[in-house]
């Protein structure tokens, strides 16, 4: 495959010594990839971003219509606050042992069952926003205000602020692969040679193509090299 860049200049560079000949396939990637769903059933009320948008981890990104819990949660407090008030005015009769054993526990389980059902609906109004698992970019959005959630993903975020290169390398060349240690790439419709670190080697050759595949990190911050591109090992020198 390398046959398709221009032949990249002799560089001397401390760096794993696998010529470009070796590596039968070679393609960036986003280094996290997540296609969110909803863990509720419901109808989209918002979508708070745009394809191509930037965000952090915990920005929000759908929400669904959550008008029925918000009433619910309404009362679902008072119900926990009058429980709370009626416990309290009993605290009295309760401590100076006047109050029967049974009625106490009734008091006591009615407050405690009343604030779980409104820490229950709290806590469903919370997961009706989907969040940004991670920082990156929303790459595909999937849905629209008032579809309802199926089980297709309502979007796609990706990390394209760091890029793996994933190779599949001759299996001969497998002991010259080790972690940290440095690949220069050529990356289609790039000038300048990039180079990254060695992330991860795959423990297991494919018998059936005798290759293993390599990850290599690529800084990406600038923007500049595009997930999807085709890349080829430079042709380095071992100093």
């Amino acid at each position: 495959m390398t046959g398709i860049f221009a032949i990249a200049p002799q560089l001397v560079l401390a760096t794993t010594p696998i010529p470009d000949t070796a590596v039968s396939a070679c393609q960036l990637k986003p280094s996290r990839w997540a296609d969110i769903s909803s863990p509720l059933p419901g109808v989209i009320s918002q979508v708070f971003v745009k394809q191509g948008v930037t965000v952090n981890r915990g920005d929000s990104l759908v929400g669904l219509d959550n008008k029925e819990e918000i009433s619910l949660l309404k009362l679902a407090e008072e119900r926990a606050e009058f429980a709370s008030r009626k416990l309290s005015r009993n605290s009295v009769i309760r401590d100076s042992g006047l109050l029967p054993e049974q009625q106490a526990d009734e008091l006591e389980t009615e407050s405690k069952l009343a604030k779980l059902e409104a820490q229950q609906l709290k806590d469903r109004i919370d997961r009706s926003v989907i969040r940004a698992p991670f920082s990156g970019t929303v790459v595909r959005i999937n849905t629209e205000v008032g579809e309802k959630v199926s089980d297709e993903p309502l979007l796609s975020v990706a990390n394209l602020q760091q890029l793996h290169a994933e190779l599949i390398i001759d299996a001969g060349w497998y002991r010259n692969a080790v972690v940290g240690n440095l690949l220069g790439l050529v990356i289609q419709g790039h000038d300048d040679l990039v180079f990254g670190k060695i992330k991860t080697i795959d423990p297991l050759i494919d018998t059936a193509s005798y290759t293993f595949t390599t990850i290599v990190e690529l800084d990406n911050k600038t923007k500049k090299l595009l997930a999807g591109q085709r890349c080829g090992l430079s042709t380095l020198e071992e100093t």
